[in-house]
């Protein structure tokens, strides 16, 4: 249980570093980005008292993604970095068959279907 909790506080700071170092600054679907952010968040249920340890507030940045206009090459960055991390994401998330309960991974499906869904959403419209 331990490892799939590292693994999904791993999961989260990549992404939310890659968002912040391109600094975008157009509008891209925020609201699209900061639900699967949520649901990330939350895939694994409550947190058990055993990984209190590796429980960390990762909060959404709200600079991340101002509604300010953006030049055509902080667009194609920004774009870049989400398209990249959402990738990966899926990557990860495809290649990785964690147990599932006895102190293995305990996954909302449904929450986790709906993230993939999002990803995809947000790979396929993903523009400014």
């Amino acid at each position: 249980m331990a490892s799939s909790v590292i693994f999904l506080v791993l999961l989260q700071l990549c992404g939310l570093q890659l968002m912040l170092v391109a600094m975008p600054t157009c509008r891209m679907r925020e609201n699209l980005v900061r639900t699967s952010h949520h649901l990330l968040r939350d895939l694994g249920g409550p947190f058990p008292v055993h990984c209190l340890q590796y429980n960390v507030n990762i909060s959404f940045p709200d600079s991340a993604l101002p509604a300010t206009s953006a030049n055509q090459a902080q667009c194609r960055r920004a774009l870049w970095v989400v398209y990249e991390t959402l990738n990966e994401t899926q990557l990860i998330l495809q290649n990785n068959h964690l147990p599932v309960g006895g102190g293995g991974v305990t996954w909302d499906e449904g929450k986790l279907d709906t993230f993939m869904n999002l990803q995809e959403r947000l790979l396929e419209e993903g523009s400014c």
